[in-house]
């Protein structure tokens, strides 16, 4: 570890010799906490047959341990000025590759496969906190074959991703990754670990793949067709969303809900990936 940590007095002479400084544009927020580098490394259980993707590299404090620790690194960085730093950085390790652009604009299992083939994919990433959810829906719903992620993003979005049904966090994003993963939320950040600091904390979570997925074919899209609806207009029931979406008679839609026990008054952020999945169900059959 000790060869591959960038220091704060590190990172400030790299941007000073370059003439850089962060951009708070792009949330750029440089880990500088040996420690908490160790335990993103460690959450990620890397061996040296890994593939690992990483986004948002910025001037390599995850890559280069992500490179000497796996058999092949792609890492992402938007930035122009931080791009050729990180390419330095990386020429000791052949098998790792900088690439430069925005990652939305990526088609991510393109990338990887270009590398790797059909190979299982790791992603450690310290996201830009603006990322976090347009990046989640790619990575999960067009990316490459994953074995895991472990992700640095803020603690309001984490706790996101692992909310219950019914609480105030529970939405769209919690539905995702519970639909594609178990995730976990194993340890949380403080501000005072980045530079420059950020405004609010930080927190690390984990994604590991579902052994088999929740739905498949025709039915998961119907139902995130569903979930979208039912999350269209809060202020209105889950019935009214989604007989407006799917033309269906209110009484028998009703009818049909209360038969799986799910209440015509009942709103989608108190619907469990199970209930979602029973709707979906229904619609499917009523459809066809």
């Amino acid at each position: 570890m000790e060869d591959y940590f960038l220091s704060l007095s590190a990172i400030k002479k790299m941007l000073a010799d370059n003439n850089l400084r962060p951009n708070k544009s792009l949330g750029q927020h440089f880990l500088i906490d040996k420690n908490i580098l160790q335990k993103i490394l460690q959450a990620a259980e890397l061996t040296a047959t890994d593939r690992v993707l990483e986004v948002g590299a910025g001037l390599g404090t995850l890559s280069l341990p992500l490179a000497a620790r796996s058999a092949g690194l792609i890492a992402v960085e938007i930035d122009r000025g931080l791009f050729p730093l990180l390419q330095k950085q990386l020429q000791p390790y052949p098998h790792a590759r900088a690439v430069r652009g925005d990652v939305r604009r990526f088609h991510l299992k393109k990338l990887c496969f270009d590398c790797w083939g059909e190979s299982p994919v790791k992603v450690v990433a310290n996201l830009p906190y603006y990322l976090t959810t347009p990046f989640l829906f790619q990575l999960l719903q067009e990316g490459p074959p994953l074995s895991l992620a472990v992700l640095m993003i803020q603690k309001e979005a984490a706790l996101r991703l692992v909310a219950a049904p019914g609480t105030k966090e529970y939405g769209l994003s919690s539905i995702l990754c519970s639909f594609y993963t178990k995730p976990a939320y194993p340890f949380p950040v403080p501000p005072t670990v980045f530079y420059p600091r950020p405004a609010v904390s930080s927190a690390v979570i984990s994604l590991k793949p579902r052994e088999k997925p929740f739905l498949s074919g025709p039915r998961a899209d119907l139902f995130w067709q569903v979930v979208k609806t039912s999350f269209a207009s809060r202020r209105k029931t889950l019935l009214n969303n989604l007989c407006q979406k799917f033309k269906l008679s209110r009484e028998i839609l009703a009818l049909e809900m209360l038969s799986l026990g799910i209440d015509e008054l009942r709103r989608g952020e108190s619907l469990s990936l199970e209930e979602f999945a029973k709707i979906t169900d229904l619609i499917y059959n009523i459809k066809s």
